[in-house]
């Protein structure tokens, strides 16, 4: 996640304001900010929550989304609070991808039922 957000900040610092990331639409340096800004949340977010004992799966669920409401497959913070935690523990084995998608798969399905991950519930 740290490198993610130094990547947005080299970004930032180029002289050009047109962006064409690999994944996602072409976008200006507002774009990198949002990504930035969203970024800094979750690994600030997910931080509480390691330190509090949750698990990254409940983490996840628990933080607010509410600020990137307008974002599309908000379940994808599933993989960044892994991500976090990670991160925070030092660890740098592969992560267990099939295990992620599948927990994107259970957020993705609980938002349509009506209980959207980053509303507390």
């Amino acid at each position: 996640m740290s490198n993610w957000i130094r990547a947005c900040e080299k970004i930032l610092a180029w002289d050009e304001e047109t962006i064409l990331p690999r994944h996602g639409p072409i976008t200006d340096k507002s774009g990198v900010r949002a990504l930035k800004a969203c970024l800094e949340h979750v690994l600030a977010e997910a931080r509480k929550r390691y330190d509090a004992g949750m698990s990254d799966e409940d983490a996840a669920r628990d933080i607010s989304w509410e600020a990137f409401r307008d974002w599309t497959d908000p379940e994808r913070v599933r993989v960044n609070v892994h991500a976090a935690y990670r991160e925070f523990r030092g660890d740098t084995t592969r992560p267990d991808t099939m295990r992620l998608f599948t927990s994107m798969a259970r957020l993705h399905n609980e938002r349509k039922a009506g209980a959207a991950p980053g509303h507390r519930h």
